[in-house]
């Protein structure tokens, strides 16, 4: 029986070990009927680990919800583990991290994002949720933000963010709403871990802009997708 040399063992544990974590925008691959690297924001996924392996993954839904889960990574395997109830009812799910693709228990695929989604800014009144892009946008990951106000797929008034301006660096906020006058939806979002300040107001407009302001006059855009059947 031949056995691997120490050597080949040292240098498949040291490119496990040299590998980033899973954090940054995904596409669901198993959300597309067409092709591999699915262009639809409907399969929008976005994913931050912190420094101590806690996880939080939010993913845009063909409805234009953007659901929650929370999980951890890490362990002898550096596997990605993440609680579903609350979306689909499943509970925990694996996922293997090779350092562009994961690949779940169940079959799922999800590819690391280096380009945009078929995506437009939209207008008129929006729902909440959904995939913004800042005003520097132009149509790559650099710019986007993935917006929820949900726990799992339940509308609440936490307000959670995943983003980023570069497209290498990603951030996760927090926040939660205020009230809800007739013309917009006020909220505060947690800018410090971006070098802001604490309880940023924000409004939700209904104004025909479908986007978010913010008190120093910047807008986040909603984006609109594509059906399958347009890309």
């Amino acid at each position: 029986m031949r056995h691997s040399s120490p050597t080949l063992h040292f240098a498949l544990y040291a490119l496990a070990a040299a590998l980033d974590p899973p954090t940054g925008i995904f596409s669901d691959a198993t959300a597309c009927k067409k092709t591999k690297a699915c262009d639809s924001l409907a399969s929008a996924r976005g994913i931050m680990i912190t420094d101590d392996g806690r996880a939080s993954v939010l993913g845009a839904a063909p409805d234009g919800t953007v659901w929650t889960a929370h999980g951890a990574y890490g362990g002898p395997d550096d596997e990605l583990a993440v609680d579903f109830f609350g979306v689909d009812g499943t509970g925990m799910r694996a996922a293997t991290w090779d350092g562009e693709v994961l690949t779940w228990e169940n079959g799922a695929v999800w590819r690391r994002r280096h380009t945009g989604f078929a995506a437009q800014r939209v207008e008129g009144d929006q729902p909440f949720d959904g995939v913004y892009a800042s005003e520097a946008w132009a149509g790559g990951v650099a710019g986007l933000r993935l917006v929820s106000r949900r726990m799992g797929r339940v509308k609440g008034i936490s307000v959670t963010v995943l983003g980023t301006d570069d497209g290498r660096k990603f951030f996760e906020l927090v926040g939660a709403f205020r009230g809800w006058p007739k013309s917009s939806e006020s909220f505060f979002v947690d800018f410090r871990p971006v070098g802001g300040v604490d309880r940023w107001d924000g409004i939700h407009t209904f104004d025909g802009s479908g986007s978010l302001i913010w008190p120093d006059g910047a807008r986040w855009y909603k984006l609109g997708g594509k059906s399958e059947a347009e890309l």
